[in-house]
């Protein structure tokens, strides 16, 4: 089955219960915004192409990509994803070394995948009328710009604006202080307490039980605190989401 088709019954996020029952619900947002936004300005970039279908589908399976796919996908996707798992599962890296790439690979899903649909879902609710309806994005709008544009904007911006026009679970699906951890480096790893798990216990070819991740986080005062973050959990909520939107789009696709 190709990836639009897998992507458009929900194949794709097979994995999660959550996503089956939550899919259907954000295609029907999605498909409504995208019929609105398409009378007022062409939408046809707003599309996911069929490798970028094939990426979101094949990127959450877990399993390298196979060398005779390689080729319809981005280099640079299929070296990380590569890298990803044999770092994971063939090397002799520490407990501690082998957290810290499973964080990189939330920071890397944040950049190359959950930005591609904020950026598409903004560009949607900004062409519900016309002249567009830019909100908390005003200062930064250009105009005659694509939706590849918006991928300039802030991301703290952008997630405001979904916010303000009713995508707040979409707008706080990352954690971007994790991210920020990761991008920056502060993060706080000890593996000293991991257990060791079977095969059908581990996540991606690795267990994160008993691996502490804290980060700073920015209380409400100003000041900086320490805390525990649930990367897996963080991991899970995030892959969903991006999963759900991937679904909305290949909808989508399917209306032109």
């Amino acid at each position: 089955m190709d990836a639009e088709n897998r992507a458009a019954t929900g194949e794709i996020v097979s994995h999660s219960d959550e996503c089956k029952n939550c899919s259907w619900v954000v295609s029907d947002r999605v498909r409504e915004l995208f019929k609105d936004a398409s009378a007022n300005h062409d939408m046809a970039d707003v599309l996911l192409t069929n490798e970028e279908l094939a990426r979101f589908t094949f990127d959450f399976e877990h399993e390298p990509i196979p060398d005779h796919m390689a080729i319809v996908y981005h280099q640079s996707h299929s070296l990380w994803r590569n890298v990803y798992f044999h770092a994971i599962r063939h090397t002799d890296l520490t407990v501690e070394e082998k957290a810290f790439v499973y964080c990189l690979r939330y920071m890397l899903m944040a950049e190359a995948w959950y930005s591609q649909i904020v950026d598409r879902v903004c560009y949607l609710l900004m062409w519900r009328t016309n002249p567009p309806t830019l909100g908390s994005l005003k200062d930064r709008y250009k105009e005659g710009h694509t939706v590849n544009d918006l991928q300039h904007y802030n991301l703290k911006a952008k997630t405001k604006y979904l916010t303000e026009n009713g995508f707040e679970y979409l707008a706080t699906a990352c954690d971007v202080e994790l991210r920020n951890a990761v991008a920056h480096m502060t993060l706080v790893i000890d593996g000293s307490a991991h257990h060791s798990a079977t095969d059908e216990q581990m996540r991606n070819g690795f267990s994160m039980d008993g691996v502490d991740i804290h980060i700073k986080r920015r209380a409400k005062d100003g000041t900086y605190v320490t805390e525990k973050v649930d990367v897996v959990a963080a991991n899970t909520r995030l892959e969903g989401e991006i999963m759900r939107y991937a679904v909305a789009f290949a909808a989508c696709k399917k209306m032109c």
